[in-house]
């Protein structure tokens, strides 16, 4: 029999670079729901909190159309779905532990704050069905329909999903901005079609694909955690400006995120004249007048004291059950590491054959603990070309 006791941490991060592409618009649900996260504080903005993702690539009937178990959707076998979301995950792992200083207004001395609030993938899953392919037809359908199909563990896990856009055309949705709510997803478009047009034809690199569908996921999540559009209506076009010629004349206060340390479209139209509307596009915050907040569009990552507030607050007054340190909080016993789940997570696990077979991470499986007390293994093994992380993780301390 072979028997361990594992009291120690291992880690792993990828590095991706930063580039620019284009990539358009999102949605969220509930415009009323604006008023639920005013003046929300965090009691830890200081404490780093990772939350659990489930992620869901929707196929055709005939097992077509995204990446699947085995392939990329193409014929390649080095991006499955599997190797999609752990990419996707440390990518926006990654891009959070920056924050860059918010670039608007010019001179301002916005202070750049630690974001400390991570991801970590749960599960992952694959769903053949042509009356779900589509984005509309998923989103619509998930409106009426969420938990009850297509939302695994919905009450402890974000629920993100990869669909097909019929137009091409690129953006997501997201489903409720009230900490409280146990609807938590969001619907991306057209991630497989731009890795089909990027990456796959060999046009760019993989860090150009994540740049701009990884910024996507982490824009759409920041809504699940609370935050609004700031020069933007939550349903997608841009606010209005006291500028005639730019076709946006009045302003409306109430197209504003609630921080006071956002600029707002009107405050950002001033600075130029009324030459630029704010609304930046995809890749354009360099450019004058144009803001680097990620609930702009402009694919990049600023995030104010303000929206950082609004963001720990959300988990700590109502998302706790999301958070990995409340998982880590009870005692998990295993009798299996096969998919969909790839990361377990518990106080003390124990993965053990219930049946009398040994327990296997199977060939390039890539699989996690993350645990706050031990792990004990007992007849345990990793095939070859299979990967096992074991990740020390605390209970919560809110």
């Amino acid at each position: 029999m072979k028997q361990f006791l594992i009291l120690f941490v291992l880690s792993l991060l990828v590095s991706p670079e930063m580039e620019a592409q284009k990539f358009p618009i999102c949605l969220e649900r509930a415009e009323p729901e604006r008023i639920i996260r005013l003046d929300r504080k965090s009691q830890l903005l200081g404490v780093s909190k990772h939350l659990r993702i489930n992620y869901h690539f929707m196929l055709r009937s005939n097992g077509t159309g995204n990446f699947t178990e085995t392939t990329d959707g193409n014929g390649g076998t080095v991006y499955t779905g599997y190797e999609i979301a752990r990419l996707t995950t440390e990518w926006i792992n990654q891009s959070n532990l920056y924050n860059p200083p918010m670039n608007l207004p010019p001179g301002n001395s916005t202070p750049a704050l630690n974001k400390n609030f991570f991801f970590v993938t749960n599960g992952v899953y694959f769903h053949r069905d042509d009356a779900y392919f589509n984005y509309q037809d998923l989103a619509g359908f998930l409106i009426s329909n969420y938990p009850l199909t297509f939302g695994n563990d919905h009450v402890n896990v974000l629920n993100i999903y990869f669909t097909y856009s019929p137009t091409g055309g690129e953006g997501g949705f997201a489903s409720s901005l009230d900490p409280n709510s146990k609807i938590k997803y969001n619907v991306n478009t057209n991630y497989w079609q731009k890795y089909m047009a990027d990456f796959a034809q060999g046009q760019n690199p993989m860090a150009y694909y994540f740049h701009g569908v990884g910024q996507q996921v982490n824009h759409e999540v920041a809504h699940l955690l609370g935050l609004l559009h700031t020069v933007r209506y939550g349903f997608a076009p841009p606010c209005p400006t006291n500028c005639p010629n730019l076709g946006s004349s009045p302003a409306d206060p109430g197209c504003d995120d609630g921080c006071s340390d956002t600029p707002t479209a009107w405050d950002i139209a001033s600075l130029s004249g009324c030459t630029v509307h704010p609304a930046s596009g995809w890749g354009q915050a360099s450019q004058p007048y144009k803001d680097n907040n990620l609930m702009d569009y402009s694919g990049e990552a600023a995030l104010t004291p303000c929206q950082l507030n609004i963001i720990h607050g959300a988990i700590e007054n109502g998302m706790k059950s999301y958070t990995a340190c409340d998982a880590v909080a009870n005692d998990l016993t295993l009798c299996s590491m096969d998919y969909p789940l790839v990361t377990h997570f518990g106080q003390n696990v124990s993965v053990n054959p219930c049946l009398g077979s040994t327990v296997t991470v199977a060939h390039n499986a890539k699989k996690a603990i993350w645990f706050s007390q031990s792990v004990e293994l007992t007849d345990f093994e990793v095939s070859s070309t299979g990967e096992f992380e074991i990740v020390y993780h605390s209970t919560c301390s809110f």
